[in-house]
């Protein structure tokens, strides 16, 4: 190394700082070439103190820049297959299309040493039972009759606001103990009032049921009920049997 240059490099790299050259002394170094420049009176004075740090200190920076430099030689590019391989793998992988899989039904093997059995079999087959036909009465009907009336209780109120007669038609069905099942209104009349004290009052009667055979059955009666200011009158008709 030229003697400038060693000699910058040893004022450049002092510990205090007020002791380093300035870019000025820098360059009039240099154009001096070999020439002493003066130092200020602070570095002549720790000039032998300075120099004693400053020999180690180069020592090591030189030794950092051999070692640098050894490890930059030292490392080889990677092989250009590794990128490619990378790049390779991140890219998704295209995948065939599937097609949907369809079910194979296959037919059912005939059992070994069986032939089928011709199709008269089928006719030959029990027939099945005849539906049975519903029961007949061949014999007399008696006719049934009412065992107990029940007329609907008006209140007198109720009976003042009646102009003419108020008619209501109930239809009863009586099971063959002579019951009452259910009612519904054959004709309600105008009154929803009165057509619910006739049904009301329907529950409530009692029949003699009809027979067929000489056992008792269920019939169906219709009861006609009239409301007036002053009476209330019921009259039955057997609809059935």
């Amino acid at each position: 190394m030229p003697p400038q240059y060693l000699d910058i490099a040893r004022h450049c790299l002092r510990r205090e700082p007020s002791l380093r050259w300035t870019t000025d002394q820098i360059a009039a170094r240099i154009k001096a070439g070999t020439a002493a420049i003066p130092e200020p009176i602070t570095a002549k004075r720790n000039a032998f103190g300075n120099w004693r740090y400053m020999v180690p200190i180069a020592a090591l920076l030189l030794a950092g820049l051999v070692f640098a430099g050894r490890r930059l030689s030292s490392r080889h590019p990677e092989p250009q297959q590794s990128s490619s391989r990378a790049s390779a793998e991140s890219q998704p992988q295209s995948r065939p299309e599937q097609k949907p899989i369809v079910p194979k039904i296959e037919k059912a093997n005939p059992v070994p040493g069986k032939k089928d059995r011709p199709s008269s079999l089928a006719a030959n087959a029990a027939p099945s039972p005849p539906a049975a036909k519903p029961k007949t009465f061949t014999g007399s009907l008696v006719n049934g009759a009412v065992l107990e009336q029940v007329l609907p209780d008006v209140p007198q109120s109720a009976s003042d606001t009646i102009t003419g007669t108020v008619r209501v038609r109930v239809r009863v069905a009586v099971d063959p103990s002579g019951n009452v099942t259910t009612e519904a209104l054959d004709s309600p009349g105008p009154s929803k009032y009165f057509a619910n004290l006739a049904m009301r009052a329907a529950r409530r009667w009692k029949f003699k049921p009809p027979q067929k055979d000489g056992q008792d059955v269920a019939s169906e009666w219709i009861l006609n009920f009239g409301f007036r200011k002053t009476s209330t009158t019921a009259s039955p008709m057997e609809a059935a049997p």
